[in-house]
This record gives structure tokens, sequence and C-alpha cells, in this order.
């Protein structure tokens, strides 16, 4: 990096107005920021000061600037000047003459490493981004998807899910697949990804989908909801999916239908209540609650389940059932422990129904 001057950064720990920590991929606070520089950190003369030194102005850099970092930010400065810093800059919420850090923890940006480089590089190619159209706004982030930082992954997934739908159409499904596979587990990536998918929901992504039914981390299975349920056949194809599940993985899948909804996801999740696994068969009487009309295959269940069953099956049709089917539980509560302890809570705690079960 060429170096241009240094600076010193006057730094009183006062948020800047409009901050918002931790919330800003790297188009928004490039399209907000008055200066982008790196820098590194010289030392701290007095408490709360860092002193800079300007290597690079990437976009917007004139002359000496004072600096003052959000809460948080400027404690994690090396101020041994080992480690240079991507600085997001704006003059919001900063004294006369002074700049702020824009974007609270991503307005500065610890460049180190191969994730460092991959982030300078972004930062670059975004300079331009306040004149930037929105098609080549696309094609920046979408060769972004494939960064050494996961950082730049995920950023760049979550502005494109920002671009008009027109636009988010056009990214080539084999990219989205590429973006998705090259993560390991359930990285802020990933999410931000899959959160992609359902904002798009084209069925040419379909393929991608069913490999994260399949094989993708359980917990980020619940993102999957919106683009199954939007996209024409999504549901078919998911049930077919599930149909043929890995074992262990069947309570997840049941989840996810209950999610998604309707009769076809209904009809697997009515199947799903002879399962030999007592999880699987949990996740499905509580998939069948989030489906208005199945009250009679959960009074079935009150009829044959275990107590755990026809606790859950008793909940699920006051939250999914229709007025006769919470007629009949209420008829049986007398002569039924499981129904009558649910509906005592219930009476005592209105609010039970809504709260999330432990699974």
């Amino acid at each position: 990096m060429r170096r241009l001057a240094v600076a010193a950064a006057a730094a009183a720990l006062l948020s800047p107005a409009g901050a918002q920590p931790g919330a800003s991929a790297l188009a928004e606070l490039t399209r907000r920021a008055e200066a982008i520089l790196v820098a590194r950190p010289l030392g701290s003369p007095a408490p709360g000061i860092v002193r800079f030194q300007v290597e690079e102005g990437i976009r917007g850099w004139e002359g000496p600037i004072d600096v003052r970092h959000h809460p948080g930010v400027a404690d994690e400065f090396d101020a041994t000047g080992a480690a240079a810093w991507l600085l997001y800059l704006g003059r919001r919420g900063a004294p006369a003459g002074a700049f702020a850090v824009q974007g609270g923890e991503r307005g500065a940006l610890r460049l180190e490493g191969i994730e460092g480089l991959a982030l300078l590089e972004a930062a670059r190619a975004l300079a331009g981004a306040a004149d930037l159209a929105d098609e080549r706004l696309l094609g920046i982030l979408v060769e972004q998807l494939g960064s050494f930082s996961a950082r730049v992954r995920e950023d760049a997934a979550e502005e494109l899910a920002r671009l008009p739908r027109a636009l988010r159409v056009e990214i080539p499904p084999s990219r989205l697949a590429e973006a998705v596979e090259r993560e390991d587990g359930p990285t802020p990536a990933r999410a931000a990804v899959l959160r992609l998918f359902a904002a798009r929901s084209d069925v040419r992504d379909l393929p991608a989908l069913l490999r994260e039914v399949e094989g993708g981390p359980e917990e980020l299975l619940p993102l999957l909801a919106h683009p199954f349920r939007e996209i024409e056949g999504g549901p078919e194809a998911l049930a077919g999916a599930i149909d043929g599940g890995r074992g262990p993985r069947r309570p997840s899948a049941a989840r996810l239908l209950g999610e998604v909804g309707g009769e076809i996801c209904a009809a697997r999740l009515r199947a799903a209540l002879a399962d030999p696994g007592e999880e699987t068969r949990l996740a499905a009487i509580e998939g069948l609650g989030r489906i208005p009309g199945n009250g009679e295959a959960l009074l079935l269940v009150l009829a044959a389940g275990t107590e755990t069953e026809q606790r859950l099956a008793a909940r699920s049709i006051l939250l999914g059932g229709t007025a006769e089917d919470r007629a009949v539980l209420r008829a049986l509560a007398p002569s039924s422990p499981s129904v009558r302890a649910v509906l005592d809570v219930v009476t005592a705690d209105p609010f039970f129904l809504h709260q999330p079960k432990n699974r």
C-alpha cells in the first residue's frame, strides 16, 4: 500500500449519530461514507485518543483527519501499529472538522491475512458504488460471493438480497449453489446466502435447496421455509425429499414441513405420526398445529399417543384446530389428565400457546 501521509486521530469515545453497529454491508457503508481509507494506529497519546498513519486513501480522503470512534471499536485498535485497518468515515456525528466511524463495528475492519486482503479488494471494487447503477453493482457483488473473506461473502449476499427482484433473478443459480456449498457449517455467510435464496424464490434454485435439506446444517433449515413455500412445486419437492430422508434429520425436516404449510406438507406430516422415532412424531404433531384443518389426525393422537404426545397434540389443536376440534378437546378434558393439564396451563397463562417449545 502506498503511504500518503500521517493523520492524528483525536478519538473521543462517543457513538456517532445514526450508527448501526454490525448492521451494514460493505456496499451500504461505501455509499454512506465520505471517506474510505487504510490506516495503522501509531499510539495513544491520551486516554480515548488513537493516532493513525494513513497508508491508502481509497476514496474521499484529503489531508489530516481527526477521527472519533464508536464505543467498542476504538478499544480494539492495536496502538503499536501492528495491524492496518479499513475505515469508513463520515462527518455525521463528528465535531467540526472531524470524521466519525460509520456503521459501528463494520466501519472499522482489521486487515489481516488472506481475509484482510479480500476485504481490501472488496473495498476497492466498491469504491464507486455510490455512483454505480444496480446492474453494475450486481456483477461486483456476485463476484464477491466467492471471496476468501467470510465477512465479504456475508455482506455480498445481504446486499444482493436488497437489490430489486428483477436483478436478483439474473444471478446464475450455479453461483448461488457454489456460494452455499463453500460454507462449512452454520456460518453467518451461509445463512446470508440462504436468505438470498428466500428473497428471490426462484424455481431454478430447488436443487440447491434440496441439497441443504439433505445435508446442510439443521440449525439453518428454518431459513428454507419461505423459498419452498413460494416456489412453484416447492412443497412437492420438499415432501419427496423428506420421504427418503436420513433418520437423524427427520425431526428437523418435519418441523420444516410445518413451517412451509399447505396440504402436501400436512399429508407428509400425518404419515410421520407413525414414524418409529418419538422426536419425529413430536415434530410432526407440532407441525400439524401450524397447518389448519388437521384436528382429526391430532384427535387420534389424543386417543392413542403417549402422554407427551397427547399434551403436544392438545396444544396443537388449540393453535391450529377448528372450533369443532377445540370443542371436542374440551369435552375430553374431564377424562384425560393430559388434555386437562394443557387446558389448565392455558387458562393460567394465555401466552403459553405462543411460546416456543424446547426441541
